[in-house]
């Protein structure tokens, strides 16, 4: 299949990857509303969508992710590709309405919604469209940058934290906090291109490397990004501050060399989302393209990002999407993760069939 996949490293591998759960996962410490427990939360969602790549790599041996839905489930496959597409689209939607509800607290404070987010979907269809070397080459460029920023940002304001901060520990108890990390294992879905994506190029080994080392990059610095911040504000503070980690960046002064840390931080996380989306778009058109056995990815390109953009712009005009987008957010693990615990079921049962007839026959 001509799907322009080119070829990627290790290092090209990860930083894309990295780029897009990381530009996804950073999204609640711009906002407000974070509550101190996000970082456990996160704990479970990386948990799940490690458990996710485990099975969709076990599924891929030989065949490819998508493939081995289509052979151990039929035309149920096919449906649970589409919806992964879907999804995917989804959280790409997603990050496009965060990427303007963030600047137009920072920067564009009077600019419309269709330019903000038309000019971010634009700038990430154009790698998307050159194939996915471009899009991995473009990630590895800064995301070295990116973590060395981050590592800033954590250690320079460690005067401020203070363990008593954490507590209570759990909230507003272990049931909501546990819920909300099985909900935002959503956020980390485009970890499902390492077994698509990766798979078909380099097999499930190197798969299963990128794609762990990706998990443990992103997951790793934003856990450590939320605990900072519920170090750093009490409870009450962190839910009404606008945006904590912003708040932390721009505390940050030594002497005349770092003074504006949360510009270039912001600049960073711009550069990240541009890659995110670019990625996410790409591998919404990858698996557009796998399900229909489609061998041109460029004219499905442009149709990813305009659906993109669609989508998020009516999640900030209509109350009725708005409404989807939540049960989604909520609930959308269910539709991402358990078509994989599916065909897993099938599979060992398939296996198990064969071994009795097999054990039938010799006796």
């Amino acid at each position: 299949m001509n799907l322009r996949e080119g070829k990627i490293g290790t290092r090209e591998g990860v930083a894309v990857l990295s780029a897009a759960l990381l530009s996804k996962a950073m999204i609640p410490l711009f906002l407000p509303g974070l509550a101190h427990t996000a970082w456990l939360a996160n704990i479970s969602a990386a948990i799940i969508a490690a458990s996710g790549l485990m099975l969709a790599l076990w599924l891929s041996r030989g065949e490819g992710y998508l493939e081995a839905l289509n052979n151990n489930l039929g035309i149920v496959g096919r449906i649970f590709a589409l919806v992964l597409c879907a999804l995917i689209v989804f959280n790409a939607a997603r990050t496009l309405s965060a990427f303007h509800a963030i600047l137009k607290i920072f920067i564009y404070t009077k600019t419309d919604a269709l330019i903000l987010m038309g000019l971010l979907t634009l700038a990430a269809a154009i790698p998307a469209y050159m194939g996915f070397e471009c899009v991995s080459r473009t990630a590895k460029a800064f995301f070295v940058i990116m973590l060395c920023v981050l590592a800033c940002v954590l250690l320079l304001p460690w005067k401020q934290y203070d363990l008593s901060r954490l507590f209570p520990l759990w909230g507003d108890g272990l049931t909501p906090a546990l819920w909300n990390g099985v909900s935002e294992s959503l956020l980390y879905l485009d970890l499902m291109g390492a077994a698509v994506l990766v798979g078909a190029l380099h097999g499930e080994k190197q798969a299963r490397r990128i794609g762990f080392i990706a998990l443990g990059l992103s997951a790793g610095a934003a856990i450590l990004m939320l605990f900072a911040a519920a170090l750093t504000f009490s409870p009450g503070m962190l839910w009404d501050t606008t945006a904590p980690f912003y708040s932390m960046a721009s505390g940050i002064a030594m002497n005349q060399v770092f003074t504006r840390v949360e510009d270039f931080f912001i600049f960073l996380w711009i550069m990240c989302a541009v890659v995110g989306v670019s990625f996410t778009l790409y591998l919404a058109s990858n698996v557009f393209c796998r399900t229909f056995g489609v061998t041109e990815i460029r004219p499905v390109v442009p149709l990813m990002c305009l659906v993109a953009l669609f989508l998020a712009l009516l999640t900030k005009a209509s109350p009725v999407f708005q409404g989807v987008e939540r049960f989604i957010a909520a609930y959308g693990f269910l539709f991402a993760f358990g078509p994989i615990v599916l065909a897993a079921l099938v599979v060992i049962f398939k296996r198990r069939r064969a071994a009795a007839k097999v054990k039938a026959a010799k006796s």
